[in-house]
């Protein structure tokens, strides 16, 4: 007769350490991801190379996006100022995503190499573009996104003051999150 031993299996689970008041400490607080509600903002899309994007992973992160089209001349004179604000809100904690209206990912990814985006570049958001959330006038189109993912602010067409005209509400974003 033969016997099989089986080794017990302990499972520890880090639980939040709560103090006396059953508060949980700021140390445990690391451990949790934020609550998510989709609100009419919310997304999940491909990018180029085929990962999905949700923004959802960016639960309490300011956000600007940006709707554009690799045809675009406004688009290209804009991602100028895309990188600015990026290099110089990003350290702060505003994620920056690119949103194309087109649905050929080589096309997007030739776009995106070309002027060296270093941001999630979706394929697809035509539709999202014209939802209720963003009503997309045409391309560019910018769109300031709060931590709770409202919007904030909007910005559409060829503007030499982008960058001035998104920088004041973004400046108050980010300090409400910190």
């Amino acid at each position: 007769m033969a016997f099989a031993l089986c080794a017990p299996v302990l499972l520890v689970v880090a639980s939040p350490a709560k103090g006396k008041s059953g508060a949980v400490s700021q140390n445990a607080a690391a451990f949790t991801k934020p609550a998510y509600e989709k609100k009419n903002t919310w997304f999940s899309l491909k990018d180029y190379s085929g990962k999905t994007v949700d923004l959802a992973d960016y639960a309490g992160r300011p956000v600007l996006v940006i709707f554009f089209a690799s045809w675009c001349p406004d688009c290209r004179k804009a991602d100028p100022v895309i990188h600015h604000l990026k290099d110089v809100y990003g350290p702060k904690g505003l994620s920056v995503i690119a949103v194309s209206i087109e649905n050929e990912p080589e096309k997007v990814r030739a776009h995106a190499e070309k002027y060296k985006f270093d941001f999630p570049t979706l394929v697809g958001g035509k539709a999202l573009s014209k939802s209720a959330a963003y009503k997309a006038r045409g391309v560019p189109g910018f769109y300031l996104l709060d931590a709770g993912h409202s919007v904030a602010g909007h910005w559409f067409d060829d503007q030499k003051s982008y960058d001035k005209e998104l920088s004041k509400p973004i400046e108050p974003l980010l300090a409400k999150k910190s």
